[in-house]
């Protein structure tokens, strides 16, 4: 299970996300934004892609592709940890 890094903080301001790491400011999108909270709350990434085509009323297909883009990026920028079991 995908688990944020523990030094990253969500803000929200309106209808506006980011997630702040020290000096770091990220916007980020509803998207995003969906993985991150779910991850939050431990779901596996099957959940996380369920949660994704709920939230955003996408198919399941697209909503897995675009999960995988969300973790993607999140990786690459060291916002959520991934164990490897």
């Amino acid at each position: 299970m995908p688990r944020p890094a523990w030094d990253v903080r969500r803000r929200r301001y309106g209808e506006r996300r980011w997630l702040v790491r020290h000096n770091e400011i990220y916007e980020i999108d509803e998207v995003v934004d969906v993985v991150w909270l779910a991850c939050r709350r431990g779901l596996s990434v099957a959940g996380i892609v369920a949660e994704v085509g709920a939230r955003t009323s996408t198919s399941m297909s697209e909503a897995l592709e675009l999960t995988g883009q969300a973790l993607v990026w999140l990786c690459e920028a060291d916002l959520i940890d991934v164990p490897h079991d």
